[in-house]
């Protein structure tokens, strides 16, 4: 079997390494906070994070991806909650840039997780190993991502033109990878079936799938469905298993 001239396409958010938790705790400490600050006998942690969740999929049409997108959700959601608590807009003024503050968090590299994901540098290892051709799509803020990028340092595996990131929808950039490719030798590889998946499927190439947690705006679209170019594995542990057995 030949191993060689084959190209990985892989995502980058909880795919290669872990992102979707840093939400997790903000949301929490949003809503320690709101209820620290507004009537708490009219709200409850669950339905706190649930309008958060809407107003933060209605704030991606109209901020995208970017930077600001989910603080300004935080804040959003405390003004709306405090309003409906009776807080002065005084009051609502003066604490709103703390709900901001909160959704921030997830931008500060203290906070992130210093290793990669499950059998993530094994897997780069390994199609570094052999020879195939490495590139890198990400989803998000050019500024954020080239930070992470650098500080997990990725250049190990993806040379500097191979990584590629993008405000809003991958299928445009898989193409232009794909370009004077076969795409039967040609995967991507991620956790978001609306992100990576059909996209990948949609542009005619392979797909390997690791599901992770994901977001709403992930879970409000169809889930991923049997197709012939469609590997699923739990992890990238079973990465090589994958590769060695054969991907279609």
């Amino acid at each position: 079997m030949n191993f060689m001239d084959k190209t990985f396409i892989f995502d980058l958010d909880d795919t290669l390494t872990y992102n979707q938790h840093l939400y997790g705790d903000a949301k929490k400490k949003l809503v320690e906070f709101i209820l620290t600050e507004c009537d708490p006998t009219t709200l409850t942690p669950d339905a706190i994070i649930d309008f958060q969740v809407k107003v933060d999929i209605e704030v991606v049409k109209t901020k995208g991806f970017s930077s600001n997108r989910f603080p300004e959700s935080c804040e959003l959601t405390f003004i709306e909650l405090a309003r409906r608590s009776e807080l002065s807009e005084t009051d609502i003024a003066q604490l709103s840039p703390e709900a901001y503050h909160i959704g921030k968090s997830v931008f500060d590299t203290r906070n992130w997780t210093p290793h990669m994901t499950d059998g993530a540098n094994d897997t780069l290892n390994f199609l570094k190993s052999r020879g195939d051709d490495l590139h890198l799509v990400t989803l998000g803020d050019a500024r954020i991502q080239e930070s992470k990028i650098e500080y997990y340092q990725l250049a190990r595996w993806f040379d500097s033109g191979n990584m590629n990131i993008v405000p809003r929808e991958k299928g445009s950039r898989i193409e232009k990878i794909c370009a004077g490719k076969d795409k039967n030798q040609v995967w991507f590889v991620g956790n978001s079936n609306r992100s990576d998946i059909q996209p990948a499927l949609e542009s005619g190439i392979g797909a390997i799938y690791v599901p992770q947690e994901t977001w709403a705006y992930d879970d409000d679209h169809p889930q991923v469905e049997a197709h012939p170019r469609l590997v699923t594995i739990d992890s990238l542990e079973q990465f090589r298993e994958a590769y060695e057995a054969g991907l279609p």
